[in-house]
């Protein structure tokens, strides 16, 4: 099955490409997005040993920067069957959508039908979800809306980081295509997905980086370690005053005839949250 792979210079997107090389699925060009206004199809080197053209030149795959305008010409031109999307930043055009006879699919790090959106995961750890989830999804012309093929999910385990969490969406992301695409016998059986229960989310804004007093020990870590890469987590004080947050640890304690709560520490912009037991 002759694929071609859309993404960015993003951890997800090169976690996906190095996890389908591993597998032995070799994609026939990997695409990244360029800037609007971008003229032409730009040949990428290898670049720094963690980006994305680093990662398929390794593999003697070529690689070019492309603007949104360009991509139907280029997929018009492409032999591929399939197109695989993993953290591309722009609407793919319709007209892309119906070039590829094996149809396109992208990899998006949410239980979809819910926290559709450019920003998932922030949002998962906003909720305080205990793991993350990963779909794999046809695409439609709506964002993230097309029948789903299939679904995973992992912990979210500390020490974390924004970086991490995304590059484990992406490797399972290329579980997922390897099962529901590439596989001898791989059975493609989309299912529609359930609008009663969509929901969809904007890029995160400084005041949803709010760590809420409200919140266990565990969310609070998980979110301030999670998004911190993209953002700076902050908390309010009784007085109003917003306290922004440069770390954060845990401890426990043993508070007799109090029954479990947790508490928050703010010194210096060290946040220790604490658990009375």
């Amino acid at each position: 099955m002759r694929l071609l792979f859309l993404g960015s210079d993003s951890p997800q997107s090169r976690a996906t490409l190095d996890a389908l090389l591993m597998s032995g699925i070799e994609p026939v060009e990997v695409l990244m997005h360029a800037p609007t206004g971008a003229r032409l199809a730009i040949p990428l080197l290898g670049g720094d040993a963690d980006s994305l053209p680093a990662v398929a030149a390794r593999h003697g795959l070529p690689a070019r920067q492309v603007s949104t305008s360009r991509l139907p010409k280029l997929a018009a031109s492409s032999d591929a069957e399939i197109l695989l999307v993993s953290c591309y930043p722009a609407r793919v055009p319709e007209r892309v959508l119906t070039r590829f006879p094996g149809g396109c699919y992208n990899i998006h790090p949410s239980p979809l039908p819910a926290w559709r959106g450019p920003s998932p995961i922030f949002w998962q750890l906003r909720a305080g979800k205990p793991h993350i989830s990963v779909s794999l999804h046809a695409m439609s012309s709506r964002y993230d809306s097309g029948p789903l093929l299939g679904r995973c999910r992992f912990p979210v385990q500390r020490p974390l980081s924004w970086s991490t969490l995304h590059a484990r969406a992406g490797r399972l992301g290329a579980r997922l295509v390897e099962k529901h695409l590439i596989q001898p016998g791989a059975r493609r059986i989309p299912r529609a997905q359930d609008e009663n229960r969509a929901s969809c989310q904007p890029a995160p804004r400084m005041r949803d980086f709010e760590v809420a007093s409200s919140w266990s020990v565990e969310h609070a870590l998980n979110f301030i370690q999670g998004v911190s890469g993209i953002g700076r987590p902050w908390v309010r004080e009784d007085t109003g005053e917003v306290r922004f947050i440069r770390s954060a640890s845990a401890a426990s304690m043993h508070a007799p005839g109090s029954s479990e709560a947790s508490v928050f520490r703010l010194a210096d912009g060290a946040l220790t949250l604490i658990t009375w037991r």
